[in-house]
């Protein structure tokens, strides 16, 4: 078998052409053509001796295959105690993106948050921010409360200009929370956004369950 124009185009289209581990760019573009650097990899190898081998009845699908630079794809083949099955489902799913219709239907590219740290670079140095939370579920509107409120104090301190520790110790335990109650937090930043054009950072609060209605929603576009 070989991969469907379809799982090829999911693949691509929910990794956001970027390698799983490191994020790299897996297209350079130099000034004459653009220059594929890609692996699609299995997951489980279809060979017998290959890495994390089992039986599949197809290996050639979109759950058995990510997206790897040559770099990364050497390095989880030859270490698979390392890079388990189980693992690097885990590390191509924590990485697929999301695209959201925003204000005026525009759409955004929204990458999931895993700690403060991550969150601290789409909200350095943005002059404002947009909020979503999931609006059905009133009785965790204190915890979204907790949430922006800390993240309006952090835009208070400095113009946005804040350190990276301070981002960690403020948002630790709403984070915890969140996470705890099956929340996700998703982030990007965008330019020149908004009647005044201004820098603007996206911070949405979605469920779980949400995400991969969305993720579909993409795949099948």
């Amino acid at each position: 078998m070989s991969i469907s124009a379809k799982d090829r185009k999911m693949l691509w289209a929910l990794s956001g052409n970027k390698c799983a581990i490191c994020s790299c760019p897996l297209v350079l573009k130099s000034q004459n053509s653009n220059h594929i650097i890609v692996e699609e990899c299995h997951i489980v190898s279809s060979k017998q001796n290959g890495p994390r081998h089992r039986e599949m009845l197809n290996y050639d699908i979109f759950d058995n295959l990510i997206l790897l630079c040559p770099k990364y794809h050497k390095i989880v083949d030859e270490d698979e105690e390392t890079y388990t099955e189980s693992k690097l489902q885990k590390i191509k799913h924590s990485n697929l993106r999301i695209t959201i219709e925003s204000v005026n239907q525009n759409s955004l590219i929204m990458f999931k948050v895993h700690n403060p740290i991550e969150l601290y670079s789409y909200i350095n140095g943005a002059e404002q921010y947009a909020k979503r939370f999931p609006i059905d579920c009133k009785k965790n509107y204190q915890l979204f409360e907790d949430f922006y409120n800390t993240l309006i104090y952090e835009f208070d301190l400095m113009n946005g200009e804040i350190e990276e520790f301070e981002t960690e110790r403020m948002f630790e335990d709403v984070f915890k929370s969140l996470n705890e109650n099956g929340y996700t937090i998703l982030a990007t930043v965008k330019d020149n956004f908004g009647e005044y054009r201004l820098r603007t950072a996206f911070v949405y609060i979605m469920q779980n369950g949400e995400l991969e209605e969305l993720r579909l929603k993409l795949a099948s576009a």
